[in-house]
């Protein structure tokens, strides 16, 4: 599942970028906003997959490309940005800005569908496994292995699904850029790969993994049970589309 934004004071590209987008049930709206405030508050705390800038807009503040930039600021794990426009001028800048796509309005069904697939492509080819470098000694780690990743301090533990331990010389914030976006982050000290989600308990705020030697169980905070909480609609969503199907 993929999570997507889109940024347009045009009620009508709005519609069209929504409409396209219901063929492909696999991204689900996010938000749709006009305010660059609200957008970043969203793509900084929320993490989404896609953002769909409407390049047109004429803001008095701040361009779009100085709103991009400016997030630059506080995170370098940004989301792909595709531009909309009615004209073929700003193509050359989102080629700057490393903008994933660019779309000509009126969206049409064939051009979003060639976006779709591009950044179906592009999201594919994440990383499989990871490297930890200790001076010169190196370890390789296959993502699929890792259970749940525990800060300690500006040290990162990670768990294993065999019950083995590495220890990291990298922060739990460094670890959250890298890895794919099945692992979210739960509380302050916890990140886990939701793939090996057994139960989530919202009444004590637990989340039970599901390893090869035991029942893991790992707290999970306010402060990120939205994100708990999306992951468990997303699943409920996408086993309810897989029955109608």
């Amino acid at each position: 599942m993929f999570r997507y934004i889109v940024i347009s004071n045009e009620t009508e590209t709005v519609r069209q970028v929504t409409y396209q987008l219901s063929n492909f049930p696999e991204f689900i709206c996010l938000n749709i906003t006009s305010n660059f405030d609200e957008a970043s508050n969203v793509i900084l705390k929320e993490s989404p997959d896609l953002i769909f800038l409407d390049l047109d807009m004429r803001l008095p503040d701040i361009s779009c490309f100085e709103f991009v930039n400016q997030l630059f600021q506080y995170t370098d794990n940004l989301p792909n940005f595709v531009g909309l426009s009615e004209s073929k001028e700003m193509a050359y800048l989102t080629i700057k800005n490393d903008f994933v796509d660019y779309i000509l309005k009126p969206v049409s069904e064939f051009e979003m569908r060639k976006c779709m697939l591009r950044f179906k492509k592009k999201a594919s080819k994440q990383i499989s496994r990871l490297c930890l470098k200790n001076n010169s000694d190196y370890h390789y780690i296959d993502i699929d292995d890792i259970l749940y990743l525990q800060a300690d301090n500006n040290t990162t533990d990670i768990f294993l699904n065999t019950g083995n331990k590495i220890a990291a010389f990298e922060t739990l914030k460094k670890f959250q850029e890298k890895l794919p976006k099945f692992f979210i982050r739960i509380h302050n000290s916890y990140i886990i790969n939701s793939q090996q989600i057994n139960r989530i308990n919202f009444g004590k705020s637990k989340i039970s993994m599901k390893a090869n030697f035991d029942t893991v169980n790992l707290p999970f905070s306010r402060k990120y049970k939205d994100s708990v909480k999306f992951f468990n609609d997303t699943m409920i969503a996408d086993q309810f589309a897989t029955v109608l199907n």
